[in-house]
């Protein structure tokens, strides 16, 4: 018998999966992921607020639109998986733990668990991210070569 193995859910910034290169699943054993800092990230972990939701009259597909500071992006729902965001209000503050999906040049996540959560877990996950290692390009673009470069007139 084998064994399933979930792939890692990953913390990171939203505009991170925007900007990332998307590679779609070239087999049915692959899943489809996002390249950040050489990182395969099919997963990721969010925590952010939500600002938008909609849900269709029959129930049967909803999505809600999340904000972690950095960008924006939707967490998309289906049938039975509706349940999973049907109490969210917009404003609350929310972990996600979703996979990665795209379709026409628009990213979005397929959510497994959306939960509710105290604002101090936001600083905990912001604290986390700001102390992994940047992007070499991002560094290099904000990095000022010499400090008399600075002039303020």
């Amino acid at each position: 018998m084998t064994e399933f193995i979930r792939d890692i859910a990953y913390r990171t910034w939203i505009k991170d999966l925007k900007n990332g290169a998307f590679f779609e699943k070239q087999s049915e054993l692959e899943p489809n992921y996002i390249l950040i800092n050489n990182k395969k990230i099919s997963r990721v972990y969010l925590i952010a607020s939500v600002i938008q939701k909609f849900e269709n009259e029959d129930s049967s597909y909803a999505n809600i639109t999340i904000d972690d500071g950095s960008s924006d992006i939707r967490l998309k729902v289906w049938k039975n998986d509706v349940e999973l965001i049907s109490d969210i209000l917009i404003s609350n503050l929310i972990l996600v733990i979703g996979k990665i999906k795209k379709y026409e040049d628009e990213i979005y996540i397929v959510p497994e668990i959306v939960k509710k959560v105290d604002p101090n877990w936001e600083l905990v996950h912001k604290l986390i991210l700001l102390k992994e290692p940047k992007h070499e390009n991002i560094e290099k673009e904000k990095s000022i070569e010499k400090p008399e470069e600075i002039s303020f007139k």
